[in-house]
């Protein structure tokens, strides 16, 4: 698992076997993902947003904004850029 690539199986192939290595966050401060989340929620703490990124198996990343305590859940995070006050993260798996 990686926010940062897009993946596929040729059908003939079938269903890959999933990971059993643990999930965890890379996170990218003062960073924004591009496009549009699937939900925006209400946060403190930026550990609020990975707890509830974590409960979802479609979420793959969230960005938090602290000014605005607020944040935004992905299942298919754009390209992050700069922005000064959001703090995101990312769900990978090795």
């Amino acid at each position: 698992m990686d926010a940062r690539a897009t993946s596929g199986v040729m059908s003939e192939l079938g269903t890959p076997t999933a990971s059993g290595a643990a999930a965890y966050f890379e996170y990218f401060n003062y960073k924004a993902f591009s496009g549009n989340g699937f939900r925006v929620l209400s946060a403190r703490v930026r550990g609020e947003c990975q707890r509830d990124c974590s409960a979802l198996d479609q979420c793959i990343a969230f960005g938090f904004t602290q000014s605005q305590k607020r944040y935004v859940l992905f299942n298919q995070p754009g390209e992050y850029s700069s922005s000064r006050g959001t703090d995101s993260g990312a769900k990978r798996r090795d």
